[in-house]
């Protein structure tokens, strides 16, 4: 099948998913099921369903078949990562169970053929990027690096915050003032609806505790809110080339950028894959350096899952914990 991309323009087929995901439903229904994901969710469905919709050439390709589903797969093997094509296989069984269809992802030869591919790919020297980290070392460099700026006084409050507070992209960036209390000295930040709690079921809090040292994210939280005069609103926001400083938050573009700019200081040439991740991605790994055991960790992480900490191990710690260690020093004891 020759994909007819020329056929669909980027406008149309946004149009065309919005009536899909709206079509069959009262306006009250539709708007309580938009209200079931998480806005981030339904962003990159919206994407992959797009992409589909636009490679098959045909404005409402739903209910689509499950040798459809395979064919997509297959020519998208070679171009696009294992984990992108699961995303976009999760997001037709989402409009399809959205609009109660046959669900034809279901099918045990998709599953099969994702299977495939990624082994495929690993057999052929393929991995998973993983956010690079950087040590509090490393972190302190950064910071020295920083002049007295509007500019850099955000991103240091946005650097530390991020990092001793082990928050993930989306939880930074939308920080809000009613979100902060002060607890004998140090910062409680409430959390609501998080990727694992999309209801705000549990309490959930992260702690920015405060130190006399240059690293205290408490100071630098409080010489950023003081020097942009906020108080109430969103709390990391961006500014313009100009220094004007704007109501709205940071966008991830943003934060990916702030993070990279700053993160070049101690990987200049840029060895190293940094973004949204890293912050959270050093604060488990400098923690689980430092022996912190996972239980502990998880209370600022708030992961539910503590095999899920298992995604964040490095080649360093395997050094450090391996018990072959131990059992050469016993050869000490021996002799040669």
């Amino acid at each position: 099948m020759t994909p007819a991309i020329q056929l669909v323009e980027w406008a149309e087929a946004q149009q065309q998913l919005t009536e899909t995901i709206q079509s069959s439903q009262s306006e009250t229904t539709a708007y309580y099921l938009s209200k079931a994901y998480a806005d981030n969710t339904y962003a990159s469905y919206k994407t992959d369903l797009i992409h589909f919709i636009r490679w098959t050439g045909h404005p409402d390709p739903f209910p689509t078949t499950t040798e459809l589903v395979l064919h997509y797969l297959t020519c998208f093997a070679q171009e696009l990562a294992p984990s992108t094509l699961q995303h976009r296989v999760a997001a037709l069984s989402f409009i399809h169970r959205l609009r109660g269809l046959y669900d034809p992802t279901q099918d045990y030869r998709v599953k099969g053929i994702l299977r495939g591919i990624r082994k495929d790919k690993t057999e052929k020297g393929w991995q998973k990027k993983q956010a690079a980290t950087i040590n509090l070392n490393e972190l302190k460099m950064m910071i020295d690096a920083m002049s007295d700026s509007l500019r850099d006084a955000r991103d240091k409050a946005l650097l530390l915050t991020g990092l001793i507070g082990a928050f993930r992209p989306h939880e930074l960036a939308t920080l809000k003032m009613d979100q902060l209390y002060r607890v004998d000295g140090a910062i409680v930040i409430s959390l609501g609806q998080t990727k694992n709690d999309q209801l705000s079921e549990l309490k959930k809090f992260k702690v920015l505790p405060s130190i006399d040292h240059q690293l205290c994210p408490v100071r630098a939280l409080d010489h950023w809110l003081q020097l942009a005069n906020i108080k109430t609103g969103n709390i990391f926001r961006g500014i313009s080339r100009h220094g004007k400083l704007n109501e709205t938050s940071i966008s991830h573009p943003t934060l990916n950028g702030i993070i990279k700019k700053w993160t070049g200081i101690v990987d200049s040439e840029s060895n190293r894959y940094f973004s949204g991740n890293t912050l959270r991605a050093s604060f488990i790994t400098i923690a689980r350096q430092l022996n912190i055991p996972d239980p502990i960790i998880t209370k600022q992480t708030l992961h539910q899952d503590l095999k899920t900490l298992c995604i964040y191990d490095r080649p360093e710690m395997a050094v450090k914990d391996s018990p072959a260690i131990t059992l050469l020093e016993a050869l000490k004891d021996i002799g040669n």
